[in-house]
């Protein structure tokens, strides 16, 4: 008897649109979920100095936890960033944590993968 492999099934839920509720809506509906965002990414080819949720005329300051990647961030940008800033989708996880960058707390973002340009 043969036994077939069921593909795992994935659903696609559109998220609402990017304003100043955005980070409570992430930290309320994101925790534990795959998602992609669009991101504004501040720096070089070496190293990212900032980076911003932004939609529209909305731009949120968060700060990307890249660990998970093969390799640092700025290498996986190389094929979608000539110059900087730029634009790029990422697929994560948003965490509820904040991190402190001098007095201001900041809401990070987990990568797991940059997807491309938007």
């Amino acid at each position: 008897m043969e036994q077939s492999i069921q593909a795992p099934q994935y659903s696609f839920e559109l998220g609402p649109a990017i304003s100043d509720t955005i980070v409570s809506w992430l930290n309320e509906n994101g925790k534990n979920r795959t998602i992609q965002l669009p991101i504004e990414i501040h720096g070089h080819s070496l190293r990212i100095k900032s980076s911003y949720l932004y939609g529209g005329n909305t731009k949120i300051e968060i700060l990307l936890d890249t660990g998970a990647l093969s390799m640092n961030l700025p290498m996986h940008l190389k094929p979608y960033c000539n110059s900087y800033p730029c634009w790029v989708w990422l697929e994560g996880t948003w965490e509820t944590l904040t991190s402190y960058r001098e007095t201001e707390p900041l809401p990070v973002f987990r990568v797991r993968k940059v997807i491309g340009i938007p």
